[in-house]
């Protein structure tokens, strides 16, 4: 969810390396919420002893896992959902009075994000308990204030360890987050782990750390580099993208309609934690008319749910491979204040095309949960490359390979 520059280099796939068929990996679902946002990328996990379970956002675009604490003023704020109430679930908090294995640290988390969120509080120990996995010690922030401009979640970073918020701000030696702290347990081989979002219309998808699922992609999986920053060293998930473009039936006719990026290799962030398609305002208004779009009342660009039914796909090129996410996969629909379906003039129901713009032509692009939900995409944080494929949407084999180191 948080963004950072890269410098745009033209680099060549690569093939995947080292793949086993032992044992050593864990997979983790992705649950799917209803908090009113459908492109939420999230994952059940317990912290401490006994177990006090929460719904965490899984967030490839930062490095800190925190949590909210029980009782804080952050859980008092109408936007948090640390309790059920209304429409809202619980996503939970967590009691350090309750945990016999809670070890406080020093009061300097904190946390920034997209969109004006922040949280603070102290950094703790304690035992976290994800998927079939058990990591005792494990370093996290606990929250107990902030700003809630939209709902907030516990928030699970797996990024590189080097941007997490404590290391960016105050430059101490970063601790070890989940994906390397996954690896020093012994639970995987390697700083690298695979996604599966798949349709978001559909029960769940999966995180495999440690391992790829060669029944859940087609085709073969291409690698990529990850981009360096302006201090010359990779930090981000980012590659570059080089072209857009909306594909199928556009104005009544087929058609193919190229989006223009800022450059040929544009710099982009992938982003599980981002709810959209962030591009600039330029291309938004290129995809918005090829799909005959119009801006809602909250300013979202909305087409005619019908479109779902006219084959019409938005197509992500990177070198040596593109990623085909269908439109149907990407609509939502459109309410009115009330609640109730937002329809045009002629009685049609709306949707969301959930493509938004940066704040400037010059932030960085992102690519997010939308296009997660037809992408396999594998994140190698250690040899610092990200691998992609086309998803086999609602695939209902599975043949998980750990990656060795």
């Amino acid at each position: 969810m948080r963004t950072n520059s890269a410098s745009a280099l033209l680099v060549g796939a690569i093939s995947f390396p080292y793949l086993s068929s032992a044992q050593k990996f864990v997979q983790v679902p992705i649950v799917r919420v209803t908090n009113g946002d459908t492109f939420v990328s999230a994952v059940n996990v317990a912290v401490g002893n006994p177990p006090q379970n929460m719904t965490a956002i899984f967030d490839t675009g930062s490095s800190d896992f925190w949590v909210p604490a029980t009782g804080s003023k952050l859980c008092a704020d109408p936007q948090n959902q640390c309790i059920a109430s209304g429409k809202k679930f619980s996503t939970g908090s967590f009691a350090s009075n309750s945990s016999t294995t809670f070890v406080a640290g020093q009061p300097d988390f904190t946390a920034d994000y997209t969109g004006g969120v922040n949280v603070s509080g102290i950094f703790m120990q304690d035992t976290i308990r994800l998927g079939n996995a058990e990591l005792k010690n494990n370093t996290m922030g606990l929250s107990n204030q902030g700003f809630l401009p939209s709902a907030l979640f516990p928030v699970m970073g797996v990024g590189f360890a080097v941007q997490e918020f404590s290391a960016t701000d105050k430059n101490p030696t970063p601790y070890e987050n989940i994906p390397l702290a996954m690896k020093s347990a012994g639970l995987t081989n390697t700083a690298a782990y695979s996604i599966y979002l798949n349709d978001f219309r559909s029960a769940e998808g999966s995180v495999v750390f440690g391992g790829i699922d060669t029944a859940k992609f087609t085709g073969n999986m291409t690698m990529l580099p990850m981009l360096k920053a302006s201090n010359g060293q990779v930090t981000d998930v980012v590659i570059s993208a080089t072209s857009l473009e909306i594909t199928g039936v556009t104005k009544r006719r087929r058609a193919t309609t190229n989006i223009a990026l800022p450059s040929k290799n544009t710099p982009v962030l992938l982003d599980t934690g981002n709810p959209t398609i962030l591009i600039p305002i330029d291309a938004v208004n290129a995809i918005g008319t090829a799909l005959n779009a119009n801006p809602g009342a909250d300013g979202s660009m909305q087409v005619t749910c019908d479109t779902a039914n006219k084959g019409i796909n938005m197509v992500f090129g990177f070198t040596g491979t593109t990623i085909q996410v269908p439109i149907a996969m990407m609509l939502t629909p459109a309410t009115n204040k009330d609640g109730s379906q937002a329809k045009d003039t002629s009685g049609n129901a709306l949707c969301v095309v959930p493509v938004e713009p940066t704040a400037t032509n010059e932030d960085l692009v992102s690519f997010g949960a939308p296009f997660f939900s037809a992408a396999y995409v594998v994140m190698d944080l250690q040899n610092k490359k990200i691998g992609l494929a086309q998803a086999k949407v609602n695939a209902t084999e599975s043949n998980i390979q750990e990656i060795t180191a």
